[in-house]
């Protein structure tokens, strides 16, 4: 029986190098500089392969670590492929997340290569992403007070990113990048492949961002703060109508229809549509902007 990790592996079979043949993982009991225990594969990411290890060093607590792996050409969803950009990133993230600290986020602890690949080790919380919450409880949406509840937090978060000095751009807010944690049910922000640090006379390029959550400055290679706003009401959009949001944006009228599709009060859908604006002087101009919008929403009923 083979050792891969990898559930969806197609061909799995073991090598001598201690990996998978068929798809390249490295298999179960596999160890990691000589301490991380390799379990299982939690996910592949678009830059990366996120193993659940135990950390023997540690009483064998559960860490992540991310392992660097090539960006696949074929996915249509992303705009960035090129290697030297990937390990870039890789790179820029490890020195991001190391310098972040908030419950809404989880740690890095330690970045380093081995044998040609370069990793990252991060906190493991259990937890579920938003689309799986809503594939557990069998709905295709959620409600304006869950909504309303997620886009707080998430501004919370995004006002600690963006307050740094550069502020940190995450440039991928989607619902498979955000989770509920399973000890405390509190919003996570994770996959800080695409970070970027946000200067006013920046010159940096780099093209990065899923479609449908991504704004127009940022598929050209400028993204700024707002750029996450956008992302996190394109994300709110996609939850409370069920719709991926690039089904629901004309291009002639160059915005989102949406209203007719989600039971929402006009004033928080005022609030979305703010968010979800293409020019940047009439989007939401910052994440204290929104939480202050939320704030002084009237309550609903019940």
């Amino acid at each position: 029986m083979s050792g891969c990790v990898f559930s969806n592996c197609s061909s799995p079979s073991d090598g001598v190098n201690g990996r998978c043949e068929g798809c390249g993982s490295l298999i179960k009991n596999e160890m990691i500089r000589q301490r991380y225990i390799v379990e299982k594969v939690i996910n592949r990411s678009k830059f990366g392969v996120n193993y659940l290890v135990k950390d023997s060093n540690k009483d064998s607590t559960f860490k992540i670590v991310k392992e660097l792996q090539p960006v696949s050409e074929d996915d249509p969803d992303f705009y960035s492929v090129r290697r030297s950009t990937v390990e870039r990133l890789f790179e820029r993230e490890a020195r991001v997340l190391m310098g972040l600290h908030h419950p809404g986020i989880p740690r890095l602890y330690a970045a380093f290569e081995e044998k040609s690949f370069a990793y990252l080790v991060e906190e493991y919380i259990p937890g579920t992403t938003l689309l799986e919450s809503l594939d557990k409880s069998n709905r295709s949406k959620i409600t304006e007070a869950e909504a309303r509840r997620i886009l707080k937090e998430l501004a919370t978060i995004l006002v600690y990113l963006h307050s740094r000095v550069p502020a940190v751009v995450h440039r991928d807010i989607k619902p498979q990048n955000l989770m509920f944690a399973e000890d405390d049910g509190r919003l996570l922000l994770v996959e800080f492949a695409a970070v970027s640090q946000h200067a006013q006379k920046s010159t940096n390029s780099t093209v990065v961002g899923t479609a449908g959550y991504a704004p127009t400055e940022q598929l050209y290679g400028q993204a700024v703060p707002q750029s996450d706003l956008y992302a996190a009401g394109a994300t709110i959009l996609r939850l409370i109508t069920g719709v991926h949001p690039s089904k629901l944006y004309n291009p002639i009228e160059k915005q989102f229809i949406w209203h007719s599709q989600a039971n929402v009060t006009p004033a928080f859908a005022c609030i979305i549509d703010g968010l979800l604006a293409q020019d940047l002087t009439e989007r939401t101009s910052s994440a204290e902007q929104l939480l202050l919008e939320l704030e002084i929403l009237r309550p609903l009923p019940g």
